[in-house]
């Protein structure tokens, strides 16, 4: 009975390629349950250079039953070896040997046996005494480097050292650029009604400030030159009594009304205001906003001609 421990390896090699059979059969246990599996653990042709033939995986242990190295071809090979955990002289685990045509070497209980091309076995005496030790052969080659060890764990932090003198100050940088907020206000100073039942962009024609020339009066609108989201805040206004709903379009009125404000309120002293308030995406370069405003009632209104009225301002990006 051989055990190999996990992740242990079966590595082997023949002087000539796929012709020599490895079978391996015996009991898979799981180390952590102690469940035995029954049956064949691997088959297999081997190679003409030293490989790997399989790898026990983690949490298994094989019990090897019989391993069994057999020659179907029909003339002898040469240079048989298996290897155990390991790929050296000093890891062989049998050979290097030549098996003649159609014999099976196999390993058991009973330790190994060789069965020739007629099914019979070929009996293996006892071992003899072991014989004197022989003079000291002369000293091999160095062998390659092995792998370098796991790092050792970290060692105790040292003592902190003195603090160094306070260097020379470096010169000034450069100035670093400026912000990238934009801010823009604009409202309507011309006369303008709105029908009943109507809609209309208010066109807004006079600035309040603009300091990053982002206002078109002649195009009534708002277009930021920085992509981003921008806080967009509206207010019509009537000296009537209309209802009016202030709205913010986002390129032109072919396009959804993006929000609607407040159903007008009255104001003190006559008349009657709206606002609207949103956070709109704009993409820096062709996206625009305007003002607008919708007459709920059933009469023309007269837009209210005063700068803290039908007013437009934009802040952002945020």
């Amino acid at each position: 009975m051989l055990v190999i421990d996990p992740a242990d390896t079966l590595a082997g090699v023949a002087g000539t390629a796929s012709a020599i059979t490895v079978t391996v059969t015996g009991v898979s246990v799981n180390t952590t349950t102690g469940v035995e599996t029954l049956g064949k653990l691997y088959q297999g042709q081997l190679p003409s250079t030293v490989a790997t033939l399989f790898t026990v995986p983690a949490g298994q242990a094989y019990v090897i039953k019989t391993l069994s190295v057999t020659n179907p071809t029909g003339s002898s090979v040469s240079g048989i070896q298996l290897f155990l955990s390991g790929t050296t002289g000093a890891n062989s685990l049998v050979g290097p040997l030549t098996l003649a045509a159609d014999n099976t070497l196999t390993f058991s209980d009973n330790g190994w046996s060789l069965i020739n091309a007629n099914g019979t076995a070929v009996t293996t005496g006892q071992t003899g005494a072991t014989g004197p030790t022989g003079p000291t052969g002369p000293t091999g080659a160095t062998g390659p480097i092995g792998l370098t060890g796991p790092t050792g764990p970290t060692g105790a932090t040292g003592a902190t050292g003195p603090t160094g003198a306070t260097g020379a100050t470096g010169p000034t940088g450069a100035t670093g650029p400026m912000p990238t907020f934009q801010k823009a206000s604009a409202y309507l100073i011309t006369a303008t009604n709105v029908g009943a039942g109507a809609f209309i962009e208010v066109p807004i024609d006079t600035v309040v400030y603009d300091p990053s020339s982002i206002v078109s009066t002649a195009n009534h609108r708002i277009t930021p030159t920085v992509a981003g989201y921008y806080q967009c805040t509206g207010i019509v206004a009537t000296a009537g009594t209309n209802p009016l709903v202030a709205c913010i379009t986002k390129n032109g009125v072919s396009s959804p009304i993006y929000a609607y404000g407040t159903e007008a309120a009255a104001i003190t002293g006559g008349g009657s205001i709206s606002t609207v308030t949103s956070l709109i995406s704009l993409n820096g370069s062709t996206d625009y906003v305007q003002l607008g405003c919708l007459n709920q009632g059933t009469t023309t209104a007269a837009l209210a001609i005063n700068p803290a009225f039908n007013l437009l301002t934009v802040l952002g990006p945020f």
